[in-house]
């Protein structure tokens, strides 16, 4: 791995709520994937992440690639509440389609 980049959601999308910014942080996930390149990203605690919007980015960085990539390459900081929501999302994510 090259570099990590440290990126706010928010300077990615403008809300959590739909499929279409969920592509934005998808996009921007990939594209770090395909460099080899970390990204830090920074989630506020006021951003409530729609199971939309977390389909659309999460759920497809593990559909495309794995979970074992998407957590080599995507570190998250946020509040503890929020970070354990990602984290069940994620793995029953990946429990439903891809055990």
């Amino acid at each position: 791995m090259k570099t990590q980049t440290k990126i706010l959601l928010s300077s990615i999308v403008s809300n959590t709520e739909t499929n279409s910014e969920g592509v934005k942080l998808f996009c921007v996930i990939t594209k770090a994937i395909r460099n080899e390149e970390s990204i830090l990203l920074e989630i506020d605690s006021n951003m409530t992440l729609s199971s939309s919007f977390l389909n659309s980015s999460l759920g497809e960085v593990i559909d495309n690639y794995n979970l074992g990539i998407l957590k080599t390459y995507l570190k998250v900081q946020t509040t503890k509440t929020q970070f354990e929501r990602i984290n069940t999302y994620l793995n029953k994510y990946n429990n439903a389609y891809h055990s």
